[in-house]
């Protein structure tokens, strides 16, 4: 397989396996100083956000501006491209051809030029929160908070330049807890075990390529709404692939839409093979809602308003919870007096 027609391949794949995960755009490296921008700790940052004239005080501001007004722009121009896919290509126990990891580069890049992956949450209210610490490394904690009650939550890993200036080197996305490096990272493997190896990686990237017109057309589905589509596509995939983590997200997205019954398969299967709810906080609390297992909602938003280190929104979620737990409880209650008041006028004895 040459470098072009990988570079072509990932293009194509790139949307499928990184939907929804991966939620900025990135085009080009930006210019800098020769040396290499030095990693930022939560101090750091606090110490740089106390100076109200400084430079990060007026990219948060900036940041906060641009992405609430659907304008990608501000951010485009401090991802440090180089940075994230250098740590996305970076597998230890690997050695990759240049030619494939530069065409995985340039088709991602070619990718996000197509479709902005900012799309996801630009248009949404954007605040920043706080300096955080998240998946090991430090950077800045933004809420993204939609009309339709969609909310989200991403910490820009940060990192300055001999200059002084700030730049994004990943995003950690809070709903999927991953680095958007760790969502390429998967992608970039898919390249690597493809190459015929029989271990059972290889298998399922060998398949992925394989099944690469099936899943663009549950991807191009999906853009359109059009879930149950999703869902019947996806029963045509082999079963482990069916599995992959990008696949299932797509599915995990069509059945939250589509039933009840579909979202609770989905989800029991993703609960399987990732084990904690946690990889999926905001999905898992609002399946246990519309469930009404409402403990099991707030023990997740809790623990997740903990990780975060608090936010107002995620209480006044449990509080809508604790709302409606008690209004199904009051009902049931008075339907419950109905009831009893009913067998005793009819003259059935009441068991206690």
């Amino acid at each position: 397989m040459t470098s072009q027609t990988i570079s072509k391949l990932w293009t194509r794949t790139c949307a499928g396996i990184c939907l929804a995960t991966a939620t900025f755009t990135l085009l080009a490296s930006p210019a800098r100083a020769l040396q290499e921008p030095v990693a930022l700790k939560v101090v750091d940052l606090e110490i740089a956000l106390q100076k109200k004239d400084g430079k990060l005080p007026a990219l948060v501001q900036q940041l906060e501006e641009s992405i609430s007004r659907s304008d990608s722009k501000v951010l485009m121009s401090c991802v440090d491209t180089k940075r994230l896919l250098d740590r996305a290509t970076t597998v230890p126990g690997e050695i990759v051809a240049d030619d494939l990891r530069r065409a995985f580069c340039d088709g991602t890049r070619d990718a996000w030029r197509n479709r902005s992956l900012a799309a996801d949450y630009l248009g949404s209210l954007f605040r920043f929160l706080r300096p955080a610490t998240l998946g090991g490394r430090s950077g800045l904690l933004f809420r993204a908070s939609a009309d339709n009650g969609v909310l989200n939550y991403y910490l820009y890993s940060m990192c300055r330049d001999t200059s002084g200036s700030y730049w994004v080197d990943d995003i950690f996305v809070v709903g999927l807890d991953e680095y958007v490096s760790d969502t390429l990272r998967r992608g970039y493997l898919t390249l690597v075990n493809s190459d015929g190896r029989s271990t059972e990686a290889g298998r399922i990237a060998q398949s992925y390529i394989k099944n690469i017109g099936t899943v663009m057309k549950m991807n191009s589905s999906l853009q359109l709404k059009d879930y149950p589509t999703v869902m019947s596509i996806a029963q045509t995939l082999p079963g482990a692939l069916k599995s992959e983590r990008g696949i299932l997200l797509m599915r995990v997205e069509a059945a939250e839409h589509t039933s009840l019954a579909e979202r609770s398969a989905v989800l029991t299967e993703w609960k399987n093979i990732y084990q904690d709810e946690m990889s999926l906080p905001l999905k898992f609390a609002d399946w246990h809602t519309a469930q009404g297992h409402f403990g099991e909602a707030e023990r997740i938003l809790t623990s997740l308003a903990t990780k975060l280190g608090g936010d107002p929104y995620l209480l006044t979620r449990i509080g809508e919870n604790r709302l409606l737990q008690n209004r199904i409880s009051e009902s049931a209650s008075a339907e419950l007096k109905a009831a009893s008041a009913e067998t005793v006028e009819l003259g059935i004895p009441v068991i206690k």
